[in-house]
């Protein structure tokens, strides 16, 4: 059979056969000279896709059929699958998921030869595989046909997608969003963030004056995390997936194998949830955080703990005035991973372990192997699954320092 490739204003698809997984979700495929991009596809399987964008050296495409499927494929349960771009792997069965999951930490793991006596574990499994998200940032069109109405922009597309419902969002903000959907006319952007444990809702920005049906515009939230009670504020960042930040933070405390003597650095802090958990276990904490929001937050949730105090700074410059050296180092960056003078920092502050957290796996790469550049080695990783269905995967490192 030849395989011929149809102009992306034809309404015929094209046949590819698939190759490897991508880190971002999709797989490679090749025909006639052109590299094609596919969302929806399994290695080996044989598709027809539909163009989504070209790009100068590779062509974007979803599956539109498949034609040879693998055992690992089962049906997508969202109406909305592709056509939003935010989940990559509804068509994986879910152990398949994890098993690639920690077979793409692995395999980058690896890749370095100073690693290669790190022990690596299997993917830590959600729960919930749908309905696990606390928070989304909607868009709003502002033009015909779907002025007033929310969805979510294709990154590819740049295209507003209509959703009456996000299989991956909690049951309470899917609700919210049946009884405000095509009601927001003139605004752009709408955020909700529901307590998975406590239900309340915090809803921004204030709309009020064009749909009072609804409270909006809370300034902050109260959420229950391992039984403790956090605030969280309107701008302050909080893990999306509430049950698995809580496996996480158990985790974290396990694998410090703490005796009460230790003096903890919090960096990047947030709301304080890892300052208010270790607290009890371990001399003092000192948690950093340059936001505004957060920081008041920290404070709050920690009033009733005389062990624990907050640096309002970046980390970056909180590390250069510190005035004692931490045993204990808790590294949870932003996505982009930390700056390199904070690495450096480290080095010269020289804690006896360092435990690293991150949600993109490039970024976790450079910062440990710097780290581990003739000062750290890498003992452990816990990947876990902190986004099902999604290409994203949570890291957890455990390094210590080196004789």
């Amino acid at each position: 059979m030849t395989n011929n490739i149809k102009d992306k204003n034809s309404q015929e698809s094209i046949r590819l056969e698939i190759s490897e997984f991508n880190s971002d979700g999709s797989c490679n495929s090749e025909l006639e000279g052109k590299k094609f991009k596919v969302f929806g596809a399994i290695p080996g399987e044989i598709v027809l896709v539909n163009i989504v964008k070209e790009f100068s050296d590779f062509t974007v495409v979803n599956v539109s059929k498949v034609l040879k499927s693998s055992p690992n494929r089962i049906e997508p349960p969202c109406e909305f699958y592709l056509l939003c771009s935010g989940c990559q792997f509804q068509h994986l069965d879910y152990e398949f998921q994890l098993k690639l999951k920690t077979k793409i930490v692995t395999e980058e793991i690896l890749k370095n030869e100073n690693f290669k006596h790190v022990e690596i574990l299997n993917t830590i499994r959600s729960d919930k595989l749908y309905h696990y998200r606390n928070h989304a940032r909607f868009t709003i069109s502002k033009k015909p046909p779907l002025r007033g109405n929310l969805g979510f922009v294709n990154k590819f597309s740049r295209k507003i997608f209509k959703i009456n419902k996000c299989l991956l969002m909690d049951h309470k903000i899917n609700y919210l969003i049946k009884l405000i959907q095509g009601k927001l006319i003139g605004m752009s952007q709408l955020s909700i963030r529901v307590g998975a444990n406590s239900g309340f809702a915090l809803i921004q920005p204030d709309f009020q004056d064009i749909f009072s049906e609804i409270k909006s515009g809370q300034k902050k939230i109260t959420e229950y995390f391992l039984g403790n009670p956090f605030r969280i504020g309107s701008p302050s960042f909080f893990q999306v997936n509430t049950k698995q930040a809580e496996k996480l933070s158990e985790l974290l405390v396990e694998h410090l194998s703490l005796d009460g003597s230790e003096m903890v650095l919090d960096t990047y802090c947030g709301v304080g949830v890892f300052s208010v958990l270790l607290a009890p276990f371990v001399k003092n904490v000192v948690g950093i955080e340059i936001s505004d929001s957060a920081i008041e937050d920290a404070i709050f949730n920690s009033r009733h703990l005389d062990n624990v105090e907050f640096i309002k700074d970046s980390t970056e410059e909180a590390l250069k005035k510190l005035d004692f050296h931490p045993d204990i180092v808790i590294l949870d960056p932003p996505r982009s991973g930390c700056k390199k003078n904070v690495l450096d920092s480290l080095k010269l502050i020289k804690p006896k372990k360092i435990l690293m957290i991150s949600c993109d796996l490039e970024s976790f790469m450079r910062d440990t192997e710097i780290l581990c550049m003739n000062d750290y080695q890498l003992k452990l990783v816990q990947p876990v699954d902190m986004f099902p269905n999604t290409k994203h995967i949570e890291i957890f490192g455990v390094l210590e320092k080196l004789n």
